[in-house]
C-alpha cells in the first residue's frame, strides 16, 4: 500500500511539473548562435529586408547621429557579409525600410525630402519610385501584407502622427488609409501575421506605450489587441511561424512572443547580446537575425546573432 501511494504521488508530481512547464511564461524554446559581425560601422535604426535566402541591412545612424548610406548582404549559407551598391538618396536619420517580393525599399527619414527608393538585387541598383506623400516623416512603423507595404505613425515636424499609408508596387502608388486610432506616436514597431498588420509599443506625448493594435487591410479597420507585458519604444520585431516577437530597448534583453490565435503574450527568450535601442532584424527560413543598436546611447556594437526556432 505504501508503494502504491508513493507511485501515485510521484505520477501526480511529474504531471504537475510538466503542466507547470507547459504554462510557464518563462519557457524558452529558441536557441541563440553568434554569427559573423556586421562589417560596417556599428549603428542604430538600420533598415532591413529579405530577398530570397539572404538578408539586407544598411543605412541608419551612429555616433553624433551621423547617417550612413551603405548596404550589406548577409548569406547564412556561409555566414558571410558582402557590400552592395550604396543607397543613392540624401543621407537621412530614422528612415523606414521594408521588403516586398524580391525588392527592398527605403523611404523618408529626417532629410528634408520625401524620396522613395527601390533596391533590385537582379540589377544591383537603386531606382527612385513615387515620392512619399509628405516630407520628413521619421521613426515610422512598417509592415507588409499581401505584397503591399504600410507605413504608420511616426514624427512629422514636431507632431506625433496617426497616419497610415499603403504602397502598391504594381501601380507605384501611395494611398492614405484609415488613421491609427490610438494616440499619435513614433518609434513603434511593426510586424505582420496571416494577412494582418500589427503595431506594438511606441513613444507618445503621454509616455511609452504597451498597446498592440491589429490592422485588417480587407476592411481597412483597426482593432486593439492584448497589451504587451511592458511598455516599450525603439524595440525590434519580427514574425516566425505565425507568431510575433518584440524585444530589446525598454524591455531589456527580453523577447516576448505574441500568439494571434489566442491573443496572448508569453516570455519567449533572452537575447544573448547586450540590450540595445534601435536594433534591427530580418528573417530567413524561420530563423531571425538580430543585431546592431545603441547600447547606453554611446556604444554601437556590430555584433549579430541568429535565433533558431
Amino acid at each position: 500500500m505504501k508503494f502504491q501511494t508513493f507511485t501515485y504521488l510521484l505520477i501526480v508530481a511529474l504531471f504537475s511539473c510538466n503542466k507547470d512547464k507547459d504554462n510557464d511564461p518563462q519557457v524558452s524554446d529558441p536557441e541563440w548562435k553568434s554569427i559573423a559581425n556586421f562589417p560596417g560601422i556599428g549603428r542604430q535604426n538600420a533598415v532591413t529586408f529579405t530577398i530570397g535566402q539572404k538578408g539586407y541591412m544598411g543605412l541608419g545612424n551612429g555616433d553624433g547621429n551621423s547617417p550612413y548610406n551603405d548596404l550589406w548582404e548577409y548569406d547564412p549559407a556561409n555566414d558571410s557579409w558582402g557590400r552592395k551598391v550604396d543607397f543613392p538618396g540624401t543621407p537621412r536619420l530614422a528612415p523606414a525600410g521594408f521588403g516586398i517580393g524580391n525588392k527592398g525599399y527605403v523611404v523618408n527619414g529626417i532629410c528634408d525630402c520625401n524620396d522613395f527608393w527601390e533596391f533590385s538585387l537582379v540589377k544591383e541598383s537603386w531606382t527612385r519610385k513615387a515620392d512619399f506623400p509628405v516630407k520628413d516623416l521619421y521613426y515610422a512603423a512598417t509592415f507588409v501584407i499581401n505584397d503591399k507595404a504600410y507605413v504608420a505613425t511616426g514624427m512629422y515636424g514636431t507632431v506625433l502622427q496617426k497616419w497610415l499609408w499603403e504602397y502598391d508596387p504594381q501601380s507605384d502608388k501611395w494611398t492614405r488609409k484609415n488613421d491609427f486610432p490610438g494616440i499619435g506616436m513614433d518609434d513603434a514597431t511593426g510586424f505582420s501575421i496571416d494577412g494582418k498588420g500589427y503595431i506594438a509599443g511606441g513613444n507618445r506625448a503621454t509616455g511609452t506605450s504597451k498597446e498592440l493594435w491589429q490592422y485588417d487591410p480587407t476592411s481597412d479597420t483597426w482593432t486593439r489587441k492584448a497589451d504587451l507585458p511592458q511598455s516599450t519604444m525603439g524595440s525590434v520585431a519580427f514574425t516566425v511561424n505565425n507568431k510575433g516577437y518584440v524585444g530589446l530597448s525598454n524591455m531589456g534583453n527580453k523577447f516576448w512572443e505574441y500568439d494571434p490565435a489566442a491573443d496572448t503574450w508569453r516570455k519567449s527568450t533572452t537575447y544573448s547580446g547586450g540590450n540595445a535601442e534601435g536594433a534591427s532584424a530580418f528573417t530567413i527560413n524561420n530563423n531571425a537575425y538580430i543585431g546592431l543598436g545603441a547600447s547606453a546611447w554611446t556604444v554601437y556594437p556590430n555584433e549579430m546573432w541568429q535565433l533558431t526556432f
